[in-house]
């Protein structure tokens, strides 16, 4: 699964599947609010891709910025070349 973050057309927040199975979902993020990723049924951003855990990451808008914070069991992913288990997105970041 790669993501990005952004704005869309109508710019409200949303974060982007950019590769994986899941390719091309996009999902409208509210600020305040953590926003599960994975493939639970109850996950609130749910993905297809295999490779996801059930509970995989919680995302949350943070003003202009996205944090991704990985779940326990969930591996680490690569962020500005660095592996990393949370990070702080801009926008465009993937």
């Amino acid at each position: 699964m790669i993501l990005t973050y952004g704005r869309s057309m109508e710019r409200r927040l949303q974060l982007v599947v950019v590769g994986g199975d899941s390719l091309g979902q996009r999902f409208e993020l509210e600020e305040g609010i953590d926003h599960a990723i994975g493939r639970a049924p109850d996950a609130s951003i749910r993905m297809r891709d295999p490779r996801i855990s059930r509970r995989h990451a919680i995302a949350r808008v943070e003003g202009t910025r996205l944090r991704l914070v990985l779940c326990e069991g969930a591996e680490s992913f690569v962020h500005s070349g660095v592996l990393r288990r949370e990070a702080l997105l801009d926008a465009g970041e993937e």
